[in-house]
């Protein structure tokens, strides 16, 4: 019930007291995923993550959720910012998975591990949005973070008013926010759903939903790939965070890291 509500915490405190009585391995499973992939402490996360990917007994219908596990481990490894651990679970997890589309997303993830430290790549963009048009190399002695979004995912729209904050809070200390997106040939956001569209209409509803959403940083709007593909993105929301130097320092996925994002910012600003 705790789970189903949300309450990790406190389905955390209950269940470290009665793990070893739980004997139906469904319940015992459907535990360890929502501790590993939900709770907030990174080592009740991780400690999870291990039990789940480790075990032997996993009931058939978790074995699907493996690749999950591993990725959220090996993000928890990164966040701490010990790369090789990072590297070391993303390919156990790559050899422990048999599913060819899940596989692909750990070693997307491997790839994208290879592009911290990196010159970062000039982006392509077709429409610019509350901003002229921006160039990487003009960009170098300021913090930038690209996030990769698109108005019909929720987790992006989740993230946006504290997107709106962190730009407003740094905008004028050294960092440069970029939302990116693409056609993708049809348009949905929290209100309205016209299914497939003319990449004109397109533009014009991502314009209306950034003066609805009140989001005032640049937007870029690409009619191509190339841009995820230089980054390893293959969801959907992904931040990008680049030093003074021009050089990726950070790459994080999901909506659920903005205090780490907000500390790295900062950090890498007051940086010489």
């Amino acid at each position: 019930i705790l789970l189903k509500r949300k309450k990790y915490d406190e389905a955390y405190n209950i269940f470290k007291d009665i793990e070893a009585q739980v004997k139906d391995t469904n319940d015992l499973f459907y535990v360890y995923y929502y501790l590993g992939s939900s709770h907030k402490d990174l080592k009740v996360k991780e400690k999870y993550c291990k039990k789940f990917v480790h075990s032997k007994e996993i009931p058939e219908y978790y074995v699907k959720f493996k690749p999950d596990l591993y990725r959220t481990w090996a993000s928890i490894a990164k966040l701490e910012g010990d790369f090789d651990k990072t590297r070391r679970i993303l390919n156990e997890g790559i050899a422990d998975t048999k599913n060819e589309r899940r596989k692909k997303s750990l070693e997307k993830a491997l790839l994208q591990l290879d592009c911290i430290g990196k010159p970062a790549f000039p982006i392509s963009v077709d429409a610019w949005l509350n901003s002229p048009a921006l160039k990487m190399e003009d960009l170098k002695g300021q913090v930038v973070g690209i996030t990769f979004w698109a108005p019909w995912c929720p987790s992006c729209r989740v993230m946006t008013q504290s997107l709106v904050e962190l730009h407003n809070e740094y905008k004028d200390k050294g960092f440069k926010l970029i939302g990116y997106t693409r056609f993708y040939g049809s348009y949905k956001d929290d209100k309205i759903d016209l299914g497939k569209v003319k990449k004109e209409e397109e533009l014009e509803n991502i314009r209306k939903y950034l003066e609805r959403k009140k989001i005032p940083y640049p937007i870029a709007v690409a009619d191509h790939k190339d841009s995820y593909k230089n980054y390893q993105v293959s969801a959907v929301p992904t931040m990008v965070i680049i030093d003074k130097k021009g050089k990726v320092d950070f790459i994080t996925v999901g909506g659920g890291k903005l205090s780490f994002i907000k500390n790295k910012i900062k950090t890498l600003i007051e940086a010489p």
